[in-house]
């Protein structure tokens, strides 16, 4: 390793440290204490919280799971799985790599609670490894599940694709459609993860409820990628030689919920060069839980928001805010 190298590797090391402590660091090495940040200390708070229960539950699979089902699900078409609170997802590469577009919603509110790409980003990141949170969307915002398990080799895709490398990770609303891909490659009804979810919410839930879901928010799993663009946007890699047969994916569920999966069409995302050369490969998935029954979960008391619509239609009972500027506030 270069001098280069050991001063990038410290200044890394170093940086994750001071936000860890609770301060920002600027693009100019400013640094400003965020102590008195009420919104990132009540975070902390939380995060500790949450991170008790899904410690205990790892801790609990390392014991061993049981298999309750097992599937192995085929390219170019939608799955979908019910799980109970406290069992886990394993997403298993058995042939080769595959991209998942997976969507988690509440058994109870499938349409009107689901998990939320903006506020997973706000309590946790826009990439996940093992013991990151999914939250749900308001007004409820809550941990619906939990990664416990990654067995891919994290240090070897940084190394190959850079320090902000990651697999799992959120984007805006998420998955590639119909209209993406006769853009992009000149063609109609070309298979897309859209199309694809759309199958299996029609499956799980029946036409008229899979209309009201839209586009629920996508999380990516054995997608090599990196948010390492200016301006902010991603770049997508190959798996080659990311990826091993056997790498999974674990993700507990803390509610009774619907879990749907797309295997994306880019497949392996090796050869993207024409459509006639997208690889896709099976993928086994399994539903599990502790040898003793499902896994601990996190309880959160709900929250006393409501619905916008429903609370601007009662003329905003209650509505608290800050002040209006006086002055010259610049």
């Amino acid at each position: 390793m270069s001098k280069s190298d050991i001063k990038s590797a410290i200044d890394v090391a170093t940086l994750e440290a001071v936000k860890e402590a609770g301060y920002h660091v600027f693009s100019k090495g400013n640094v400003q204490d965020t102590g008195d940040d009420k919104v990132g200390q009540h975070k902390k708070v939380l995060k500790a919280q949450y991170d008790d229960v899904t410690n205990a539950a790892m801790a609990n699979a390392a014991r061993g799971l049981r298999v309750v089902e097992e599937r192995i699900c085929q390219p170019y078409q939608g799955h979908s799985f019910e799980l109970k609170k406290g069992q886990v997802i394993r997403y298993e590469l058995i042939d080769g790599p595959q991209i998942l577009d997976t969507v988690y919603l509440m058994k109870d509110n499938p349409t009107g609670e689901y998990a939320d790409s903006y506020c997973t980003a706000s309590f946790s990141d826009l990439v996940f490894t093992k013991g990151k949170h999914y939250y749900s969307n308001t007004p409820y915002a809550r941990p619906v599940a939990t990664i416990i398990e990654d067995t891919v080799d994290h240090d070897s895709l940084k190394e190959m694709y850079g320090d902000l490398a990651s697999h799992s990770f959120i984007y805006p609303s998420g998955r590639c459609n119909a209209a993406l891909m006769e853009t992009y490659l000149g063609e109609p009804n070309i298979n897309n993860c859209d199309s694809n979810l759309a199958q299996a919410f029609v499956e799980l839930l029946g036409e008229e409820k899979a209309r009201e879901l839209h586009t629920p928010h996508v999380f990516m799993h054995f997608q090599p990628m990196a948010y390492d663009r200016f301006p902010t946007n991603y770049s997508l890699f190959p798996s080659k030689g990311v990826f091993k047969k056997g790498d999974h994916v674990d993700v507990l569920v803390h509610h009774d919920m619907y879990v749907a999966f797309s295997p994306c069409p880019l497949g392996d995302q090796n050869n993207t060069t024409s459509l006639e050369e997208f690889t896709c490969y099976p993928v086994k998935v399994q539903i599990l839980e502790g040898l003793d029954g499902p896994l601990e979960t996190i309880e959160t008391t709900p929250l006393k928001s409501i619905n916008a619509v429903d609370w601007v239609m009662q003329g905003r009972p209650g509505m608290k805010h800050g002040k209006v500027g006086t002055g010259n506030g610049f």
